[in-house]
């Protein structure tokens, strides 16, 4: 199930994060995908986002312990991360869900 984002802001970093994953809303013509980045390079600037996105997070956790950052900033950064591993954790989940079928399939 996917958690409402209460935070305009948190949202608009959510979905500039799917923007830089390479998602997008239209459709690509067989010709623009063949052009563009593999799967494998798109998958691997996924994982370097969310893992960037949570090193923000902690980097903000500690600004708040030495008073340089506020309550706020920390909670929203702390949901940006938390948006980002929940959609990772989704991706993997759904990925070996199709190889088990795949695997299951009559050959």
């Amino acid at each position: 199930m996917v958690d409402q984002i209460s935070n305009p802001l948190a949202g608009a970093k959510a979905y500039g994060a799917a923007q830089n994953l390479g998602v997008s809303s239209s459709s690509p013509s067989l010709e623009s995908a063949a052009a563009g980045p593999s799967f494998g390079d798109i998958l691997g600037n996924g994982i370097k986002g969310v893992i960037d996105n949570v090193k923000e997070s902690e980097k903000m956790s500690a600004n708040a312990v030495t008073g340089k950052a506020s309550l706020l900033d920390v909670t929203q950064a702390m949901s940006s991360a938390k948006l980002s591993v929940d959609s990772l954790v989704a991706f993997r989940d759904g990925a070996m869900d199709a190889y088990q079928r795949i695997m299951q399939m009559p050959i």
